[in-house]
């Protein structure tokens, strides 16, 4: 889960890239490193430039030549039981709060969210005679808004999510083997709990069609990147956008704070800001902060003060005049993971690097997708969620073991 990143575990800095990673400005190209081919999944590590730096991507391709599965795994005790409060930092697990800390883990992760161990057991154990491939992550999964998945006839969910009025982007995992990204709704049928799905395009009733749907932010639409500022109020966790410096809160520091609890208020802002605008932020709706200490902990993140609001014009510049904080955020650089269909066969891109200092814009993202000729793709989860595993081996692993959600690819054994 991309969404506990920065706020637990540790603090990420802005920073430029080492000049040995500098590249001329222009097109971004490929360098081919390392192939992992077998008849049932090819995996290639490459590396991508884009503009100025170059970025590790690692892809795996299911191939045609032998039968497969895809499965959906998830941590069932926690389905509708979390959500976050993001301006204050605290997540809420039923009636219990937890109050977050970026210079301090507040809890136990594995016990928050779930251990992918145990999901691969659980797994094993469910399906003796099926042999695991790989295991990939799903980490938004029953954390983040929107990010809710339809396993065994069941939907799983944060606490708040109104599951019933939303139109979802989603992997589909079809009883036929098939893979695809569809716009998908829930159907409340009766009391009892029964849930159909239907399609978006058409209206179909494709409940008794298929095995698992998950959500993601669609990146790719039928060959084209898709607009963020399209589908702008997808996006739970801002920082996944935008990089913005340490608030204290209640004695706490929460990565954003209150800047990012008043663009949850208002989501037109976070619209805004993807459109390259200054938002502004009144200062008594900061938790109190002073404004010379805005002013250094803004500079301390790189962000750059300009002379008035006229001169707000680049991206990581702003003013404090008036009581007022008026800013152009930082677009921020990420782990991520990226799920889509090529030619009627899964294909996943997992983008490396460090959280907040080194890697992919989710617009690069959607880039690199589509040059790797994705005709539909889901943005699935991000950060140290961002992890391989092929065969029983660590393709690459960011050492985080908690997650509420896997993907399996598994094969009949001996086969």
């Amino acid at each position: 889960m991309g969404v506990l990143r920065g706020l637990i575990l540790f603090l990420v800095s802005l920073c430029c890239l080492s000049d040995n990673c500098l590249q001329p400005r222009g097109k971004s190209i490929l360098r081919r490193s390392r192939n992992i081919n077998s008849d049932i999944v090819s995996i290639v590590e490459d590396k991508v430039y884009i503009e100025d730096k170059v970025l590790d991507i690692v892809t795996l391709t299911l191939n045609s030549e032998k039968e497969v599965e895809v499965h959906v795994v998830l941590n069932e005790e926690i389905n509708g039981e979390r959500h976050i409060d993001w301006g204050r930092g605290i997540i809420y697990i039923g009636d219990e709060a937890i109050y977050l800390d970026a210079f301090h883990a507040t809890f136990d992760e594995l016990i928050v969210r779930g251990d992918r161990g145990d999901l691969v057991e659980q797994f094993q154990e469910a399906h003796p005679d099926e042999e695991i491939i790989a295991v990939l992550p799903n980490g938004n999964t029953m954390f983040n808004d929107w990010f809710v998945s339809f396993v065994n006839g069941e939907l799983f969910y944060n606490t708040q999510e109104p599951i019933f009025k939303r139109t979802y982007s989603s992997l589909v995992v079809w009883e036929d083997g098939g893979i695809s990204i569809e716009d998908i709704n829930f159907e409340d049928v009766d009391a009892s709990g029964q849930i159909k799905v239907i399609n978006s395009l058409g209206g179909e009733d494709i409940t008794d069609k298929i095995l698992y749907t998950t959500f993601g932010q669609r990146l790719i639409k039928d060959g084209d990147v898709v607009n963020l500022v399209d589908i702008y109020d997808e996006f739970d966790d801002l920082g996944h956008l935008f990089y913005f410096p340490l608030i204290p809160v209640e004695g706490r520091e929460i990565i954003g704070g209150p800047l990012v609890g008043k663009m949850h208020e208002d989501k037109t802002m976070v619209k805004a800001a993807l459109e390259g605008e200054a938002i502004d932020f009144a200062l008594e709706d900061l938790a109190g902060i002073a404004a010379n200490e805005l002013r250094e902990r803004l500079n301390q993140s790189g962000y750059r003060e300009v002379a008035n609001s006229q001169n707000v014009i680049n991206q990581g510049e702003y003013v404090i005049e008036d009581n007022n904080l008026s800013i152009k955020l930082i677009r921020n650089q990420y782990r991520h993971f990226i799920a889509g269909v090529k030619e009627g066969q899964l294909v996943t891109i997992s983008i490396l690097g460090k959280s907040g200092s080194h890697g992919a814009t989710i617009e690069e993202a959607a880039e690199i997708a589509e040059r790797h000729g994705l005709e539909d793709a889901v943005l699935l989860c991000n950060g140290r969620d961002v992890w391989l595993n092929h065969m029983g081996e660590w393709v690459e692993d960011t050492g985080r073991e908690g997650i509420s959600s896997v993907i399996i690819i598994s094969g009949v054994k001996g086969e």
